[in-house]
């Protein structure tokens, strides 16, 4: 019994785990990225996806199931690993794209030549609506705040400077 746990306990420290969801992006909460990752504690070998979607296959510029790891898979995904794409702009057409659901299905292999299988159903609603940290709690985010800061002042600068003129 000691020797079944302790290779179950090996087993496991050497898993990997696929993990694929949607995440919002730093600068800008209506724009959504696919995000892959082995969360896991081993590597993923042979990894491939399938997807299943209810919207067709150009909702922006690119079809990002089409390119990439999504499109041609991967021999070996080392622990750790963490893939984002562009998914979705939400600003334009925010009621449809918000129906919008994708599954989306991950196999990959083990060490031991175990086959994996996990299925992942994203919907953008359930990122909508949620607010931006302010101030943001990344130096991106912090960057296109200040931006954002230095542009307003510009501007205001601008209109107070054209008023005084006249």
């Amino acid at each position: 019994k000691l020797v079944d746990e302790a290779r179950k306990t090996r087993r496991s420290l050497i898993q990997p785990y696929i993990s694929v969801y949607l995440e919002q992006t730093e600068a800008d909460v209506s724009l959504m990225k696919l995000v892959v990752e082995n969360i896991g504690q081993g590597p993923a070998y042979d990894l491939s996806f399938g997807v299943k979607r209810n919207f067709p296959n150009k909702i922006e510029d690119v079809d990002i199931f089409r390119i990439g790891i999504l499109a041609e898979g991967l021999n070996y995904c080392q622990v750790g690993f963490k893939k984002k794409y562009f998914f979705l702009e939400t600003k334009n057409n925010h009621q449809e794209k918000m129906k919008l659901e994708i599954t989306i299905e991950a196999k990959y292999f083990n060490a031991y030549k175990e086959l994996f299988q996990e299925i992942f159903v994203l919907k953008p609603v359930q990122l909508s609506r949620t607010g931006q940290l302010n101030p943001p709690d990344t130096f991106i985010g912090r960057i296109s705040k200040s931006l954002t800061e230095i542009s307003k002042t510009l501007e205001n600068w601008n209109i107070e400077k054209s008023t005084n003129q006249d």
